[in-house]
């Protein structure tokens, strides 16, 4: 909702109900400088906009903002204070994007989506493909374990008996591994 006829100075002041000096710094800090503020909005580019169109979300205190691409169209100095802005953020986010630097920055929690549901991962983006490499590595174990199982037509006490504390020793390496990986986010949640 950008009036592409006002300056970027004056679409703060008219829209966000803030002072000049106020509309100035907060204007600094998304990196409009000097002359920058009394551009007209229409001549910005694309980078520019979506940072001036942050920055009108941000001034509403609003307590929850949805974002889908926001680092599109900025250039590496953009993004820099977007991440700041978005860092000092009191309320939550839920960000959509693709940009995994981006998202390595500045989410905490990764939510997968996939046609069985919502899975949810603490920490940010390389964390997130660190412990989907884990659960493969697990479930390629798990499978070789299942293939070096022959079927048996006949198993006598002594297979049975055998075959009883393989399952009781991988219930307990299982179990054992979850306790880790709780342990685990537990200590990344509270880092």
């Amino acid at each position: 909702d950008l009036n592409i006829s006002n300056t970027v100075i004056d679409g703060l002041v008219l829209n966000c109900g803030i002072t000049l000096q106020e509309a100035r710094d907060n204007l600094a800090k998304c990196l409009f400088k000097a002359d920058d503020i009394y551009k007209s909005v229409g001549d910005l580019s694309g980078g520019e906009r979506a940072r001036l169109a942050f920055l009108k979300l941000y001034l509403t205190h609003a307590n929850f903002l949805i974002l889908d691409e926001p680092t599109n169209h900025m250039d590496i100095s953009s993004r820099e204070a977007f991440e700041t802005f978005l860092l000092d953020y009191p309320g939550t986010l839920l960000v959509v994007s693709h940009d995994r630097y981006f998202l390595d920055a500045v989410v905490d929690e990764i939510w997968e989506l996939t046609p069985q549901g919502i899975t949810s991962y603490l920490g940010n983006f390389s964390d997130y493909k660190a412990r989907k490499a884990q659960i493969a590595h697990y479930a390629a174990l798990s499978a070789a374990n299942t293939k070096k199982q022959e079927p048996r037509q006949v198993k006598s006490k002594n297979d049975q008996a055998s075959e009883r504390a393989w399952r009781a020793q991988t219930r307990q390496q299982i179990s054992q591994l979850e306790q880790e990986i709780e342990a685990g986010e537990s200590r990344l949640a509270e880092l």
